[in-house]
């Protein structure tokens, strides 16, 4: 008895051994091929790319910028079908004016072996218009305030007008753009910035150039006014003989308010240069200038009254 299970276990394991290999083998093929012919699905978040723009051309409207695609692979397709896909718009030989693509299989860069179940949005819409160009002023930005008795006596931005680019309806709106901000928190000393970056508030617009300026603050010692009166001419470079139409003026001085109480008339001159007077026995009037010989490079003579004398040269 026991023999006969035996023998029966061993014909039925061995005999025909080879054939029962292939049948088993064959068997596998046909499972992986019919498991296969199922398909994988996948959804998968496509960037969408423009491409073939015409260079006269710009998109002034909100558009998707990725889509979702619904895919379904084919025994023949790539194990990484969904890799690097991306929804292209063609927009060669477009004219200005309105452009609505209905996305399709065209649009993908899909492997062989792939098939689309799905688009969402199905439909992307563009707004095309010619792109046009304009100059418009930097505006500096800035923050905080100088040191305690300094202030800003002027700004400098070079260039003081910048270029941009987009489509036209944007454009148009542009009144000016401006710089990122500049701290000048507490300074007492002139501060100048190369390469500063300026922003524009829209997405449609571009700078032609660089997009960069240079910025200079002048921050100087705060000013008080002091009038002085009957400040005596002084006549210089004249190798001949002058008659003058007087000989006092006024003068107006800009002066720190460190130095308060500590400038005084006599310190104030006034020049008349005549070394340009070319004319004889006829008057001209000559241009006056003033400096305060104490302090000069802090106190500005801001004003002469009159800013002219007559002279006659004999």
């Amino acid at each position: 008895m026991y023999f006969s299970i035996f023998s029966f276990l061993k014909d039925l394991v061995f005999k025909n051994f080879a054939l029962k290999v292939i049948s088993l083998l064959l068997a596998l093929v046909l499972w992986f091929v019919l498991s296969s012919a199922q398909g994988v699905e996948k959804i998968v978040e496509a960037p969408v790319v423009i491409v073939n723009k015409p260079q006269n051309l710009g998109i002034s409207s909100d558009y998707v910028k990725s889509v979702l695609v619904q895919l379904k692979s084919t025994p023949l397709a790539p194990k990484d079908f969904a890799k690097n896909l991306t929804v292209t718009l063609d927009l060669k030989n477009s004219l200005p004016g309105d452009k609505v693509f209905n996305l399709s299989k065209k649009n993908l860069n899909l492997p062989t072996g792939v098939e689309v179940i799905n688009i969402r949005p199905s439909t992307i819409a563009l707004k095309l218009e010619k792109l046009e160009r304009k100059k418009v002023p930097v505006v500096v930005r800035y923050s905080g305030i100088p040191a305690r008795g300094y202030e800003i006596t002027n700004i400098f931005v070079s260039p003081k007008s910048i270029e941009v680019e987009g489509p036209s309806s944007k454009v148009f709106k542009v009144k000016s753009v401006f710089t990122e901000t500049i701290d000048i928190e507490g300074l007492k000393n002139s501060l100048e910035r190369d390469n500063v970056n300026v922003v524009i508030n829209s997405k449609y617009i571009n700078f032609v150039d660089s997009g960069k300026v240079k910025v200079i603050f002048k921050i100087e010692e705060k000013k008080f006014s002091k009038y002085f009166r009957n400040i005596r001419i002084k006549f210089i470079n004249s190798k001949r003989r002058y008659r003058v139409n007087r000989l006092y003026v006024d003068a107006l001085l800009k002066i720190p308010i460190s130095l308060k109480g500590k400038i005084e008339k006599t310190d104030v001159d006034v020049i008349a240069d005549l070394s340009s007077v070319k004319v004889y026995r006829k008057y001209v009037y000559v241009k006056l200038k003033g400096f305060c010989k104490k302090f000069s490079n802090r106190v500005v003579v801001d004003k002469i009254f009159p800013q002219k004398v007559r002279v006659k040269l004999y």
